[in-house]
């Protein structure tokens, strides 16, 4: 079991690579940065928990501000 856990708790790397039909910025935030951080569009997991990750379409003068939690 030991093992396992320390397999667990290594980091984890992610790229969020989201495209978009429109002309905003897409920007990644994380609820809980003790599970789950983000630097520009890399996720790094490095703890056991939970943490929301939300995508954001920046408001523009062709398309309002959009917000989806991608997972839990």
């Amino acid at each position: 079991m030991r093992i396992f856990f320390e397999i667990l708790l290594k980091t984890f790397y992610s790229v969020l690579n989201l495209k978009t039909n429109g002309d905003g910025i897409l920007t990644y935030k994380s609820s809980n940065e003790n599970v789950a951080t983000i630097n520009g569009n890399v996720l790094t997991i490095s703890n056991i928990g939970y943490s929301d990750i939300t995508v954001t379409h920046e408001e523009t003068n062709n398309y309002f501000k959009f917000e989806t939690k991608l997972w839990r």
